[in-house]
């Protein structure tokens, strides 16, 4: 059993995943003396289990130096662990605008580049530096070779593949400019200087006139390869980053849908329990009734439900109090108590009378009465539990106001609201961000708005920013005054979250957020132009074109090709002016 930070970080280092596990709600996120996290000690180690188990609610967090676990995993040579990190943590680059590649091909790790390489070693840092370009500097050769293994291969077919096209074609053209390009490549000689000057990183990337579109810059042609990379690279990292971005609302929107699955699945069972046992006691209930004698019949039936159950749920009073003394306290092999029975079914007053005996009790799935009453809709059974079991939660922490918000059970929700406001689950999200999936929520109950707002997942992510996503605009209304410029842990502002979706209400709402950029540099304007949000990216272009991303490119030299066509008479006219 983990009871403290270093037995944490012990237990991460030695490997026992099933401990870590165990302690995960508690010690997630915390930091060694060292700054380093416990996803990042795993990925050190290149225990992939560890990672894996890890990632969701680490991922993204960084050290003193800027580093994320895939950077730490790229310099410890951990391939497996590199593998796992790199869809969720490429995107982010540390301080000076390496990426984790380039720094593995600058310290000669091979095992981290080969596990690296195909993939992602196109991308340049922010002085417009390959991998390739920073093993060669560095003398490392075996790194140079993994680099480019395919290379040659891929010139030789090329060639063939020109000798096979038909001479005047546009094929030909095409194919003729990449050998062209191959052999007008300047050497660098270690007598020499390079021919042409490494652009430096710029110090500010906001408040500067837009540069001219790239069709107009008057650039030699391998100035203008190089620059035109680097756009290239700025607009895969854009949609990098807004897909590990939109898989936290995705991932959100199943948990919804998964819980929801499992909540009918549940409901069902309940009910075929209470059917067989509805059926087997009532022979003896209508002997009681009609003897008023010590009760004398069987316990229970085959599922364990005693007939005290079944007179809770029926709100039987005078049976419920008969039999209190011999079964209250009795679960049937599913978990569940009287009470459990009597809340599902708003029997009040058998409420009120099983509580002193049977509250906080849990069933096999964790629930507690008060949860059972939540996911069966039961507002009065609600408040009358609430005032006891108010804050439980399940092993993932929901509570039953969340688990009202993720079932859409609008009756519970309104009487949990004052009793369970401000939990959050095992992932940081509150009741109001769940809520968010569900418009009619809102519309009410304005209390739990004013209650929670401000809170964050453990991605950062608000309910404000939740609610741009699914496009509620209810919650955008209450919310957006309260959690404006509010950002996730990768930077992103609830504008550039509109911005990425093409919500273009959105986009205008929440002007206030504009100019605002993530960690990356890259701000709403960015986004929309990389992702081909035509609408948004005209809303945006008058406010943010003059922001540059780390590398000095604009809009425009990152913009999908729809988004060209907006932003090229923009950048003109500003041109003119």
């Amino acid at each position: 059993m983990i009871s403290n930070e270093e037995e944490w970080f012990a237990a991460v280092i030695a490997g026992h995943h099933r401990d870590v596990s165990k302690a995960l709600g508690r010690f997630q996120r915390c930091r060694n003396p060292g700054g380093l996290t416990a996803l990042m000690l795993a990925a050190r180690n290149n225990d992939v289990e560890m990672v894996r188990l890890l990632i969701e609610h680490e991922k993204a967090l960084t050290d003193a130096q800027g580093y994320t676990a895939l950077v730490h995993a790229a310099l410890a040579g951990s391939p497996d662990a590199c593998i796992e990190l790199a869809p969720h943590e490429f995107a982010q680059t540390p301080e000076f605008g390496h990426t984790p590649l380039t720094l593995a091909a600058a310290d000669g790790v091979l095992a981290s580049v080969r596990a690296l390489g195909l993939g992602y070693r196109h991308i340049p840092d922010a002085n417009g530096l390959t991998a390739i370009e920073h093993a060669a500097d560095n003398g490392h050769l075996e790194v140079l070779e993994a680099l480019t293994a395919d290379l040659p291969g891929i010139i030789t077919a090329v060639g063939r593949a020109l000798r096979l096209a038909d001479r005047g074609s546009d094929i030909a053209a095409y194919l003729e400019s990449l050998l062209m390009a191959v052999k007008s490549v300047p050497v660098r000689r270690p007598t020499t200087q390079t021919d042409e000057p490494i652009p430096q990183l710029r110090e500010t990337t906001q408040l500067e006139p837009p540069p001219s579109p790239g069709p107009f810059r008057t650039l030699s042609p391998s100035r203008k390869r190089r620059y035109l990379a680097c756009g290239e690279a700025d607009r895969q990292r854009l949609k990098m980053s807004w897909k590990a971005t939109e898989a936290i609302f995705l991932e959100r929107m199943e948990l919804i849908a998964a819980r929801q699955r499992m909540t009918k699945v549940y409901m069902q069972l309940c009910s075929t329990v209470e059917r067989v046992a509805e059926e087997f006691f009532a022979g003896s209930i209508k002997e009681y009734v009609e003897t008023k004698e010590v009760y004398a019949g069987p316990l229970e039936d085959l599922h364990g439900t005693t007939l005290l159950m079944i007179a809770a749920q029926k709100n039987d009073v005078e049976l419920v109090r008969h039999l209190l003394d011999t079964q209250a306290g009795r679960k049937n092999i599913y978990g569940m108590t009287a009470l459990m029975f009597a809340s599902r079914r708003g029997a009040t007053d058998c409420i009120r009378l099983l509580l002193p005996t049977e509250a906080n009790n849990v069933d096999d799935n964790g629930y507690t009465a008060l949860m059972h009453a939540s996911l069966m809709n039961e507002p009065i059974s609600a408040r009358i539990l609430a005032t006891v079991e108010a804050g439980r939660k399940l092993p993932t922490g929901e509570t039953a106001l969340i688990l009202a918000a993720q079932l859409n059970h609008r009756l519970a929700f309104d009487n949990l609201v004052s009793s369970e406001a401000k939990n959050q689950d095992s992932r940081g999200a509150t009741a109001l961000i769940y809520a968010v999936y569900s418009p009619e929520l809102f519309e009410y109950n304005t209390g739990l708005a004013s209650l929670e707002v401000g809170y964050c997942d453990s991605h950062g992510s608000t309910a404000l920013m939740n609610a741009v996503y699914c496009q509620n605009n209810v919650a955008l209304h209450q919310l957006k005054t309260k959690e404006m410029r509010m950002r996730m842990e990768n930077g992103m502002t609830s504008l550039m979250i509109a911005a990425c979706i093409g919500a273009t209400s959105r986009v205008d709402q929440l002007a206030e957020e504009s100019m605002c950029t993530d960690s990356n540099g890259f701000c709403a304007l960015h986004y929309a132009a990389a992702l081909g949000a035509t609408d948004s990216a005209r809303r945006l272009a008058l406010t943010e074109l003059s922001i540059l991303t780390a590398t000095g490119q604009s809009a425009l030299d990152i913009a999908d090709a729809s988004v060209t066509s907006v932003l090229t008479p923009l950048v003109r006219g500003l041109q003119v002016q």
